[in-house]
């Protein structure tokens, strides 16, 4: 089986094909080159690509309208090949090539893309995308926006809840020594890290919302119950409303208590994931049921991360395995009492609850090999937990609208457990595991090749 990648959003393209080859997989890479978004180009994700190459990476020139047009190149490569994978926002042209197609999306290009409304380009997007993605033959994402217009697409049956894998050894070898020596020596008098490089989209009434004026609201108010304790938040400045959180940060009397970074290459963040005393706060909306980008990231060098990812969920183990160590958090309450419990390793009589391993009568052990990836999870609903999750997540969204809203404190997730958190160590053994490429690249090969002997049945 001849695999041909088309796109390279995120480098999502450059990551798989390189692990598929390295298995054993006839696969290429194939992307425009004259693509605008520096992050996904390979050099981005190792330097000493850029100007060379490896074989398996080819290029193309994209021409001026390049989701409405199937570009030549991709036409003329994509007879070469038995399956097609692609990523990003080429999936609407990609759709038109008379070959399985395998989508691995990104986010929007699947969540939004279909929806798109207002100026005439826009709509027509979405009209072809409703016409055209019947034609997909899998769509391989666990996050629950994607599952969610999958569904209202009508393709729902051709979803599987398959996580996007991670390099840990690359990671651990992608750091910026010089940054992380700085770092340790300017953060040396402070305890804990909160660190939060995620996007600042503040609006809750988008899909892309990340909730991270709760996050806000929630240092405030942790800041109030333990003035004293030496921490302090890092925030990225990128995303829709960075000067709105800014001027949140100022509001609220945050401004001595906050630091701010640029939108940060892999080895400066690595840099920053590196540090012992960081925790990272990423986002705090929905229920994603899903490992975010970060947070692989964070935690593929041990760090902790909190989230609103419902850990213990079906959804969640069936696509990862149980016994996630992140801690999750949905409200304002849920945040504070997680600063708590990683500013004072869960020594606090109220704190949250970290214990990460779920009740394994709500979904399928993968430790216990009686669950595999492969089939379509068209059967499933949404758990009664996370429909409360998101049901509670909306009201929340709510009371933001009202700045003056008085902080409550921790919410339902609470208890008087004093359990430490889990340490580096733990956390690394879990991701590499659960989620290290290593250990599921051939669980993916085999969901690939099912999806193509399905395409082409024995006669």
């Amino acid at each position: 089986m001849k695999i041909l990648f088309v796109g390279n959003q995120g480098n999502t393209g450059y990551r798989i094909v390189k692990w598929l080859n390295q298995a054993g997989v006839d696969a290429t890479l194939l992307f425009p080159y004259n693509f605008n978004h520096s992050r996904s180009f390979p050099e981005w994700e190792d330097p000493q690509l850029k100007g060379r190459y490896p074989s398996w990476i080819l290029t193309y020139r994209e021409t001026r309208w390049p989701y409405l047009f199937l570009n030549p190149k991709i036409k003329k490569m994509a007879r070469q090949y038995d399956l097609i994978l692609t990523t990003g926002f080429l999936v609407l042209p990609v759709l038109r090539v008379n070959k399985p197609v395998v989508f691995l999306p990104a986010g929007r290009d699947l969540s939004q893309m279909p929806f798109w409304s207002g100026k005439l380009v826009a709509r027509l997007h979405g009209l072809l995308y409703s016409r055209r993605i019947h034609k997909v033959r899998a769509i391989l994402s666990e996050q629950e926006d994607c599952v969610w217009s999958a569904r209202l697409l009508g393709v729902g049956d051709r979803v599987y809840r398959f996580p996007f894998l991670t390099d840990m050894d690359g990671i651990e070898q992608g750091i910026n020594e010089d940054l992380r020596q700085q770092l340790l020596e300017k953060y040396r008098d402070y305890e804990c890290i909160f660190f939060n490089p995620t996007r600042k989209n503040m609006d809750p009434g988008r899909m892309d919302y990340k909730g991270v004026d709760k996050l806000l609201m929630a240092y405030r108010r942790f800041m109030d119950l333990h003035p004293d304790k030496p921490v302090v938040m890092v925030s990225g400045l990128h995303g829709l409303h960075p000067e709105a959180f800014r001027e949140k940060v100022r509001q609220l009397g945050l401004e001595s208590y906050m630091e701010y970074t640029g939108h940060l290459t892999l080895p400066d963040l690595h840099a920053w994931l590196s540090l012992e005393k960081v925790v990272v706060f990423d986002q705090f909306s929905y229920n994603l049921n899903a490992l975010g980008g970060l947070q692989r990231e964070a935690m593929a060098l041990g760090r902790l991360v909190v989230s609103s990812t419902d850990i213990r969920s079906r959804e969640f183990v069936k696509a990862y395995g149980a016994g996630c160590p992140l801690i999750p958090a949905f409200d304002q309450g849920e945040i504070v009492a997680a600063m708590e419990k990683v500013a004072y390793n869960g020594s606090l009589e109220k704190t949250v609850d970290t214990e990460a391993g779920p009740d394994t009568t709500v979904g399928p052990d993968r430790e216990g090999g009686a669950e595999t990836h492969s089939g379509p999870e068209a059967e499933e609903r949404f758990s009664d937990i996370n429909a409360n999750r998101d049901s509670n997540a909306m009201q929340d969204r709510e009371t933001l609208q009202d700045s003056n809203q008085p902080l409550t404190g921790p919410g339902k997730a609470l208890s008087n457990n004093k359990r430490p958190l889990p340490d580096s160590a733990r956390i690394r053994h879990w991701l590499r595991q659960h989620v290290h490429y290593e250990n599921r690249i051939n669980e993916l090969i085999e969901l690939l090749h099912q999806v193509y002997q399905k395409s082409h049945p024995l006669k």
